[in-house]
């Protein structure tokens, strides 16, 4: 049984709720889609598709969210065909065997803070906020990103894809501009992080002069956060 705090419409809700460029996308017929329609507006009376029909956000039983680049961020119930130009992440063709050393992040973080906190707003189990703050006097860009699991007394990198994320990624997953930089004391969230387990989040960057440095973060797992809500 799902829980109730990730059901479609909460997700939906908190997608709606972040105001960026997602694409939205439902299914259709809602009770057994076999088609997937375009959400063109949102409003109180529901969901209003490219066809002109408007449905009840509780009616709703299988939907896409996706990133501009078409990269789906979350999904209920989904189907195929997908819509045209929407595509899962890409995994790579063999997984990266990469390991950290935590105490390595300490020259890095010295010039970009990376700050893992659950949203008190956001009504999604499991999910958080991951913040990165310019601290360097000069723009940064983040030119690629992943996560390190603890396996033993090592961390090991460890994402979806099986290596690292791109800037790409980086610039929609963060919402920064086209360009990719950082401003001098500006702030970056993913507010879609997710997971259960403790790992650390970790950034490879590049400064507006050229300086290159690793920063990153423990995210220490759920639990301790929110294990009596």
């Amino acid at each position: 049984m799902q829980s109730p705090s990730n059901s479609v419409l909460i997700r939906l809700q908190t997608y709606i709720q972040h105001n960026r460029d997602y694409q939205f996308f439902i299914g259709y017929p809602l009770e057994k889609p076999t088609q997937w329609m375009r959400v063109v507006k949102f409003d109180r009376a529901g969901l209003q598709v490219e066809q002109g029909l408007i449905f009840s956000y509780k009616d709703v039983l299988a939907f896409i969210v996706a990133y501009p680049s078409g990269e789906i961020l979350d999904a209920e119930n989904i189907f195929y065909p997908l819509p045209r130009w929407i595509n899962f992440i890409r995994k790579e063709e063999k997984r990266l065997q990469e390991i950290l050393v935590p105490e390595n992040l300490r020259f890095g973080n010295r010039f970009l803070r990376v700050v893992h906190e659950k949203n008190q707003s956001d009504r999604r189990k499991y999910y958080y906020n991951t913040t990165l703050i310019n601290l360097c006097n000069e723009k940064i860009r983040v030119e690629k990103f992943a996560a390190y699991s603890r396996y033993g007394s090592i961390y090991i990198l460890n994402t979806v894809t099986g290596g690292y994320f791109s800037k790409k990624q980086f610039k929609e997953w963060y919402d920064i501009d086209e360009h990719g930089w950082i401003e001098p004391g500006q702030i970056a969230t993913d507010r879609n992080n997710n997971g259960v387990s403790s790992c650390y989040w970790v950034y490879f960057c590049v400064s507006q002069s050229g300086r290159e440095f690793v920063a990153g973060e423990l995210y220490p797992g759920a639990k301790p956060w929110w294990k009596f809500w």
